[in-house]
């Protein structure tokens, strides 16, 4: 049950992000397996997580931040949801874009989706953060060498960085939640 005290806080807060906070819809996009599901879920409840079971279709997911109030747009990985991809990343403010670290195999196919994606939607400009997860898994390839994977020197004029993470160790999710936090209105 909450007191008094805790009620006006918590009232107090919610007028804080109504009035000044910043808002931010995200649009979460990737091969199947690359942890979008495992990233929205130790991002909005700030603790390790075991496997999350792939997406079907879609997920939204609101949290509230630092002042910040946010959207998650989580979609499945499967080539069939380009049509669901393609509208959340319309609705979106920011496109956060995941690559199995782990999974060379994987960066052909991330490649296509992340050129796919950006082709069909060339008048949308938004900022765009790759994220190289399961780098807690030994063998793990590095931020740069799937810069050049994907071909990222090839969006010039375009605001993208690339950062490595676990959703399992939380690591660098403090650099997510800074560019998040850069990138909202």
């Amino acid at each position: 049950m909450m007191g008094i005290r805790e009620c006006l806080i918590e009232t107090r807060n919610c007028l804080n992000y109504y009035f000044f906070g910043k808002k931010i819809k995200i649009c979460l996009c990737g091969p199947s397996k690359s942890g979008k599901t495992s990233f929205y879920k130790a991002f909005t409840e700030k603790k390790v997580l075991k496997k999350e079971p792939s997406t079907i279709g879609s997920r939204t997911r609101h949290f509230t931040k630092n002042g910040l109030r946010g959207l998650f747009f989580d979609i499945g990985g499967s080539t069939e949801y380009n049509n669901l991809r393609d509208l959340c990343y319309r609705k979106s403010n920011a496109l956060l874009f995941f690559v199995n670290a782990s999974d060379p195999d994987s960066f052909l196919d991330a490649k296509t989706m992340l050129l796919g994606l950006l082709n069909r939607n060339k008048r949308k400009n938004m900022p765009i953060l790759i994220l190289c997860t399961h780098n807690d898994v030994e063998g793990f390839v590095d931020c740069k060498n799937i810069a050049l994977n994907l071909s990222l020197d090839s969006f010039l004029g375009k605001d993208i960085s690339c950062y490595s993470i676990s959703s399992l160790t939380l690591s660098n999710f403090t650099a997510v939640e800074e560019w998040i936090m850069m990138h909202a209105k």
